[in-house]
């Protein structure tokens, strides 16, 4: 009986999400940042370009990217926008302004690649997270609107979902904004909504009873607010995962 209980111990916990690793990594970046600043305090002299803000959005980025392990653009975002600065301030003879345009128009192609190739790293990250037991509910092939893929650049969204085995989905929005409607949707078990804000944020209008974790979310010069009625009692069976990365924006939640 004994062996039988510490192979289900050692099974469960190989079912859980490396955290230890991406926490290692992150504790390691606090601390460097923690050091050179103490360092500096005391008087060593360090070049002018590491204690400044452009160096400090690279790092930024590089702690958005360990915690959310890379899973989408945001990081690069926030560390090429550090970096952009950074470089005007250690080549001031180059006319960095003359490569913003440029630079946007790719930034915007990369953007709608990410969309064109969405189904692929959904597939990538469902696989993920099946093998860590965070999706209960994958039965069949995808049919419209089990799944969400929404991205608004430089506009809005507003979306209403009605399909009652929801699959969850991603939404990323770059200067823009939206309205999601989950209120007539439904589904079994464990599902998971990636959402990617920068300069923008979403409306999400969640069932009551549903149960919302947005632990795994990561807000930068931004936030989560959660304005949903508490006095519901919730169904553990129904439990919306939120996560992602929200810079410089919002995430609305609502149950109204």
């Amino acid at each position: 009986m004994d062996s039988i209980q510490q192979d289900s111990a050692r099974s469960q916990d190989q079912q859980q999400p490396p955290k230890n690793k991406k926490n290692l990594w992150a504790g390691l970046i606090l601390l460097a940042v923690g050091a050179i600043l103490l360092l500096n305090t005391l008087g060593v002299d360090f070049p002018s370009w590491i204690i400044s803000w452009p160096m400090g959005l690279i790092v930024i980025g590089l702690a958005i990217g360990v915690s959310n392990k890379f899973r989408d653009f945001s990081w690069l975002v926030v560390s090429g926008v550090g970096t952009f600065f950074l470089i005007s301030r250690l080549f001031p003879d180059i006319q960095v302004y003359r490569f913003i345009l440029p630079v946007a128009f790719i930034a915007v192609g990369l953007i709608v690649l990410y969309g064109a190739k969405g189904s692929w790293f959904s597939r990538k990250r469902r696989d993920e997270d099946k093998q860590y037991g965070l999706v209960t509910d994958d039965s069949g092939p995808l049919t419209e609107d089990q799944r969400l893929e929404l991205i608004a650049v430089f506009g809005g969204i507003k979306k209403t979902v009605y399909n009652k085995n929801f699959r969850g989905g991603e939404i990323v929005t770059i200067f823009g904004g939206g309205e999601v409607n989950l209120l007539n949707a439904d589904f079994n078990g464990t599902i998971i909504l990636e959402v990617v804000h920068l300069f923008g944020g979403v409306k999400l209008q969640v069932p009551a009873h549903w149960e919302v974790s947005t632990s795994e979310a990561v807000a930068v010069f931004g936030g989560i607010d959660d304005k949903r009625n508490f006095s519901v009692p919730t169904d553990p069976a129904k439990k919306l995962i939120i996560r992602g990365t929200i810079i410089f924006g919002g995430l609305d939640i609502r149950s109204y």
